[in-house]
């Protein structure tokens, strides 16, 4: 019966995440997660390769502990074994109640943009039972999560930006409401200025001295939409559609 059916096997698949971890680069390729060898880059060397993941890898983060935290929409957080780049065994699992979009480690914690759950909390010390203790921003979709000091700002699409204070991981506390023009799916910090990817509104940067009404500081446009943005030296590279 068509409900029996499982996922067996997958080979390619998008590539929507990418993490440089020294000379390691780890990919989200469809359900798997490659870990490449970059350290002569005209020669890149696949070295290891993970299991049969439950979705496709939307983001890939380190968490300082020989640990690969991977999101996989649907399906939730993964926890992999990263000490072992071979085969990067699977540690644990957290089926969350939205669509695990992305994460930020703070603390002992994991700060996941859930989706349409909005700001999920983890407790990742035990991996093999991750927990999710706390939330915040139920009613909005999170595509990504960004931390300035103590507190954690949500890209929340078209509602703008999201400010949640985290200083108390177990009782996060929502802060306010900042719009920006265009449509808001990534965010990143530098210092204490904080950087948006939004969409056909380009690229924004922002003042976080009072969290919960950001000032706006720079409006940069881009030929396309501005998906994702990363720092890079001094500049900024973006995923520009």
């Amino acid at each position: 019966a068509r409900g029996d059916w499982r996922l067996g096997s997958q080979i390619g698949g998008a590539s929507r995440a990418l993490l440089l971890d020294g000379q390691t680069l780890y990919v989200g390729i469809g359900c798997h997660v490659l870990a490449m060898d970059v350290s002569d880059p005209a020669h890149i060397v696949v070295v290891g390769q993970s299991p049969l993941l439950p979705q496709i890898v939307e983001a890939l983060q380190l968490d300082g502990q020989g640990r690969l935290l991977v999101c996989c929409g649907d399906a939730g957080l993964m926890l992999l074994d990263a000490r072992d780049t071979a085969s990067l065994p699977i540690l644990g699992r957290l089926d969350t109640r939205g669509l695990c979009e992305n994460v930020m480690l703070y603390g002992d914690y994991a700060l996941l943009a859930d989706g349409p759950q909005g700001l999920a909390v983890a407790d990742i010390r035990d991996p093999a039972a991750p927990a999710v203790v706390a939330q915040a921003c139920t009613l909005a979709y999170a595509y990504d999560v960004a931390v300035v000091g103590a507190t954690a700002y949500l890209a929340a699409g078209g509602s703008g930006i999201l400010a949640v204070d985290v200083a108390d991981p177990l009782a996060p506390r929502e802060l306010g409401l900042t719009v920006a023009e265009g449509f808001q799916y990534d965010v990143a910090a530098k210092g204490s200025r904080l950087y948006a990817a939004s969409a056909w509104g380009g690229v924004h940067a922002f003042d976080t001295a009072n969290p919960a009404q950001l000032q706006p500081t720079l409006a940069v446009p881009t030929p396309g939409w501005a998906f994702a943005l990363a720092p890079w030296g001094d500049a900024w590279l973006v995923m520009d559609g």
